[in-house]
């Protein structure tokens, strides 16, 4: 029976190298860095995904050897349920021998030996995985190719007998593997995510390994690119990489069995309870884990950062309406409001780009971030963990008090309009109002997202 993985306990090691220092050996491939973005979304998306962000570690175009295996040793050592390592790059076989070595940022074409990683590398370190299932995904090229192409190597089937182990290629031996200019994702990649986020074409059709093959092997014919070659060890093809998203009006509880079941399975039929089971476990690990100190200083910043990026906007938008339509208070001048509004749009740019940079990076483990990871690393995934009550009652206090900002008395030793305090006040508690109502939201598709099927 096709099951889930747990996510605590299973990691996706997602590695890329799109710019290479040999430019004129290696030509750059700009969609990788961006497949290994797309790859994430995908395996975390709050409807579909089967990990959170937190059992996704991404390299990105790795310098050395020593940083490639480094960063999947860590990884791979943790995982003990579901493995998923993919690599995405120029691939380079040997001139004389049939080996396949996956390149970084530092490889040079003439010597590969210690500056390319041997294939036989990653074999052994998926060999010493305690994983249950290990998936590895290659789409991979040759040095040489134009802009535009990467040439794939398949594997022997002798390279992959590791128990519970399914391997993808992109394509066969000696064949083409395409990354097309202009389009986001290399081709087989992009499918690849394409099958992750919508689901396979057949209505009802659980995505497991075995049938994203089978899906990537009939888009990729569709297109007139070559086939990807596929190998699999026991069952380890037949577990879940899609969760099937349930509707959002359907928020009945399942009911257990009319008919009375024995006391040891709790009123579930016998698959439910070892899924049940298996849900369990995933939160004893997730209570298990060890806190970060990292993490947990740079999540102190939040709460006031974006305060003050609340505040900046609010100040701001406050300081404009007030310049041109509100009375300054005795002995002021419009312009003190206007000067308002432009050092409160600074402290709050001040702030937006602490979030963005150093916060966001501090708390995601690694650098050069996207707008979009960003977002979710510094706002969505700590909103997730906010209570559903208790981001109720902060909801239903904030719009309480932003309709009576209005009403309040005002400050008579002010150098800014009344006019202009009350839109800032207003604003920045609709603000938070808006915060609280996106983490019901997003704690509620958490909730669905975990939930036993």
């Amino acid at each position: 029976m096709a099951t889930l993985p747990i996510p605590q306990r299973s990691r996706a090691v997602l590695i890329g190298t799109s710019d290479f220092r040999q430019a004129d050996r290696f030509s750059p491939l700009p969609s990788v860095r961006n497949n290994l973005f797309d790859l994430v979304s995908a395996l975390t998306s709050a409807d579909t995904g089967i990990l959170g962000w937190e059992q996704c570690i991404v390299v990105d175009t790795p310098d050395s050897v020593s940083s490639f295996m480094e960063r999947l040793r860590g990884a791979v050592n943790q995982a003990e349920d579901l493995l998923i390592v993919y690599y995405a790059g120029h691939g380079v076989r040997h001139d004389t021998k049939d080996e396949l070595y996956l390149t970084v940022r530092h490889t040079d074409r003439d010597g590969l030996a210690g500056s390319a990683v041997p294939f036989e590398f990653v074999r052994e370190v998926l060999a010493d995985s305690p994983a249950r299932v290990k998936l590895l995904i290659l789409d991979c090229c040759y040095s040489g190719t134009a802009l535009g192409a990467m040439s794939g190597s398949g594997i022997n089937s002798r390279d992959i007998a590791i128990a519970g182990t399914s391997v993808i290629t992109s394509t066969s031996r000696n064949q083409v593997s395409h990354a097309p200019p202009g389009e986001r994702n290399t081709a087989f990649t992009g499918e690849l995510i394409a099958l992750l986020k919508r689901g396979t074409s057949i209505p009802g059709a659980p995505l497991t390994i075995r049938t994203l093959y089978r899906s990537l092997l009939a888009a990729m014919a569709n297109r007139g690119l070559p086939e990807p070659k596929f190998k699999s060890t026991d069952t380890s093809a037949d577990l879940l990489l899609r969760r099937e998203p349930q509707p959002e009006s359907d928020t009945t509880p399942r009911q257990p069995p009319a008919a009375d079941p024995p006391p040891t399975t709790h009123g579930l039929p016998p698959e439910e309870t070892v899924i049940r089971g298996r849900a369990e476990e995933s939160d004893s690990a997730r209570r298990s884990e060890p806190v970060n100190a990292v993490r947990v200083a740079s999540g102190l910043l939040l709460i006031p950062l974006w305060l003050g990026v609340l505040s900046g906007v609010s100040g701001f938008v406050g300081g404009v309406v007030g310049y041109f339509l509100g009375t300054p208070p005795p002995g002021k001048t419009a312009g003190d409001d206007m000067n308002t509004a432009i050092a409160m749009l600074l402290f709050g740019s001040l702030c937006s780009v602490v979030l963005r940079w150093p916060v966001a990076s501090l708390r995601a483990g690694r650098r050069n971030l996207t707008v979009r990871e960003a977002v979710e690393v510094v706002l969505m995934r700590p909103l997730r963990r906010l209570p559903v009550a208790v981001s109720v009652v902060l909801l239903m206090i904030s719009l309480a008090m932003s309709a009576t900002v209005f009403t309040m008395p005002k400050s008579t030793g002010t150098s800014i309009s009344a006019l202009s305090t009350d839109v800032s006040g207003t604003l920045i508690l609709l603000g938070v109002s808006a915060v609280f109502a996106l983490s019901i939201r997003q704690r509620r598709k958490h909730v669905a997202r975990t939930a036993v099927p």
